[in-house]
């Protein structure tokens, strides 16, 4: 029962983090549904903000699926617009990981053979860790063209990697940036 309750705490203050960093920073032009729309392994999730203007991200959730195991939440992920100005606007993914990492360490994702998207944890409770990282043009194409895993560092030094699902993302991002 405690895990379980850790595990919805877990999931909602990463939500309340992802709605919060909405509310400060606004995404202009975008028109997708207010409804989610999934696309493969991804879910488009859109909601307003004070100015009435339309927030959307890319939300994938990655679960333990070993067998014998109670349902555990392993990562979720976040991708969108943060900046204001649309000049300025940069894809970010925000990674929300179990709390037993090592801070300075950070994450990165791991694609193909290349390490890419070094992540820098912006907060951190009991029932996880949030990293933010920048996907530049050139991650993105990687990202889209290998296999991929977010590598961290565990708390008691041992490299973890978490499954990162591709499918779906490209359409995703399509209807993200419309």
């Amino acid at each position: 029962m405690k895990d379980c309750i850790k595990k919805i705490a877990f999931v909602f203050s990463g939500l309340f983090i992802i709605t919060g960093t909405f509310v400060l920073y606004s995404i202009g032009n975008v028109s997708a549904s207010t409804t989610p729309k999934k696309y493969g392994a991804w879910t488009l999730n859109c909601t307003l903000n004070n100015e009435k203007k339309q927030l959307c991200f890319l939300s994938q959730q990655i679960n333990n699926l070993e067998k014998d195991k109670e349902k555990e939440i392993l990562a979720i992920y976040h991708i969108g617009y943060f900046n204001g100005e649309h000049e300025e606007q940069e894809l970010k993914i925000i990674e929300m990981v179990p709390s037993n990492v090592q801070i300075p360490a950070g994450t990165v994702i791991n694609s193909g053979d290349k390490r890419i998207a070094a992540g820098k944890y912006v907060n951190c409770t009991v029932n996880g860790c949030q990293a933010l990282a920048i996907i530049t043009k050139d991650d993105l194409d990687m990202i889209l063209s290998n296999d991929n895993y977010i590598e961290l560092i565990t708390a008691d030094g041992k490299q973890a990697k978490i499954s990162f699902i591709k499918d779906g993302l490209k359409e995703g991002l399509k209807a993200l940036s419309r």
